[in-house]
């Protein structure tokens, strides 16, 4: 390889490096989003604070609903943070392995499944879920957009700097 070409090789490795450290906080800002935003829910919600007290058979379901609601979030939160660290490691020069970036895939494909199969069981099962396109939904929309445009970014760079780094050693 001539000076010039490699000089280009270990700039793209760089910029690849730089944006995985980078695209690993967004990450963990969007698992910490995930905590933050049902607690905002709760908070706000004037709907949720003018509640009358239900029978003991509903407050054990609600219990449940809500333990099995808050293992889900800190799952999310933990894989986030897990995918999060080792991006930005990874970015560092450690080797991080495939795991991570096969996790994000998994996350990003999920989003993605979820963004097209709810709208169709919505009409396959006639449900109304009295949703309409309020500022709060069209927030919550570009917040998932962009948290799957970083999760989608992260894959693209993790996958680069790895076949980056492979040729290197060749």
């Amino acid at each position: 390889m001539t000076e010039k070409g490699e000089a280009l090789f270990e700039s793209e490795r760089i910029r690849a490096g730089n944006s995985l450290r980078i695209l690993g906080t967004g990450v963990i800002v969007f698992g910490l989003w995930s905590v933050v935003k049902p607690a905002l829910i709760a908070v706000a919600a004037p709907s949720l604070q003018q509640v009358d007290l239900p029978d003991e058979e509903s407050l054990i379901f609600i219990a449940v609903a809500l333990a099995v609601t808050a293992l889900i979030v800190l799952g999310d939160v933990f894989l986030r943070f897990y995918i999060g660290f080792s991006a930005r490691g990874e970015g560092q020069g450690e080797n991080r392995g495939w795991r991570y970036i096969v996790l994000a895939s998994m996350i990003l494909l999920c989003n993605v499944l979820l963004w097209i199969v709810l709208p169709i069981l919505r009409i396959c099962f006639h449900v109304d879920l009295e949703y309409s396109l309020t500022l709060d939904a069209l927030a919550s929309f570009l917040v998932e957009l962009t948290s799957n445009v970083i999760l989608a970014e992260l894959i693209y760079n993790a996958v680069k700097l790895k076949r980056l780094n492979g040729r290197k050693g060749r």
